[in-house]
């Protein structure tokens, strides 16, 4: 399902963790410290590290620091025994998927693995999605076409740059001109490049309100 690096200076904490891992059927390696474990991720990246953060040659914050610079899509899981909250915070703002106090609840620990899996699965299925949108941006814009939107002119090819660039914001994006040249045309094609193209697009006439109540 994953390929997971476990990262402690406790022999028995490594083999405890590789033996609840394996039976959830992730792949496994171990290291003994963060140097360790930087020099086997710069030989092979993997998808999740769940790292102790007090070791000796490299901690784990160090780790986590080292790690995001070098594989920012690798997910990190610190676990560490003394509760510290700066410690926490700092993990966190160094980009720490979560943050667990030894001794954990096994489930516990099992579900943030879980969900950490999933967002690097989600991450995947967009930057796809991207791409496969792009591949079709591309042979339409070659068409003299975007969506539904035809033409050839330097003025339409604007306005698909346009289209391309706003789809990608989170944000409110207002369109305007004469009636009749094509604003809900250009609405729907930012939607169906836009991240949430797989969501429902509504057209509202708001001449069918009252001013009022708009």
């Amino acid at each position: 399902m994953a390929n997971i690096l476990i990262v402690d200076d406790e022999l028995s904490m490594r083999q405890f963790l590789t033996h609840l891992f394996q039976r959830e059927g992730h792949s496994i390696r171990v290291a003994e410290n963060g140097r360790r474990a930087l020099e086997m991720q710069r030989q092979q990246p993997v998808d999740v590290i769940i790292s102790d953060v007090r070791m000796p040659d490299m901690g784990g914050i160090d780790l986590l620091r080292a790690t995001k610079e070098l594989h920012p899509q690798t997910e990190v899981i610190m676990m560490t025994a003394f509760a510290n909250e700066e410690t926490a915070r700092e993990a966190v703002k160094l980009g720490a998927f979560n943050f667990i106090y030894k001794p954990f609840d096994n489930d516990l620990l099992k579900v943030i693995v879980q969900r950490a899996v999933q967002k690097i699965a989600d991450e995947r299925e967009k930057q796809a999605l991207q791409v496969e949108n792009e591949a079709l941006i591309k042979g339409q814009r070659a068409r003299g076409q975007l969506g539904n939107i035809i033409g050839r002119s330097d003025r339409m090819q604007s306005v698909y740059q346009m289209i391309e660039t706003v789809a990608a914001v989170q944000s409110t994006v207002l369109i305007t001109g004469e009636s009749g040249t094509g604003k809900e045309l250009v609405a729907r094609a930012i939607h169906d490049l836009s991240p949430r193209a797989q969501r429902p697009f509504v057209s509202v006439n708001c001449g069918a309100f009252t001013e009022t109540l708009l």
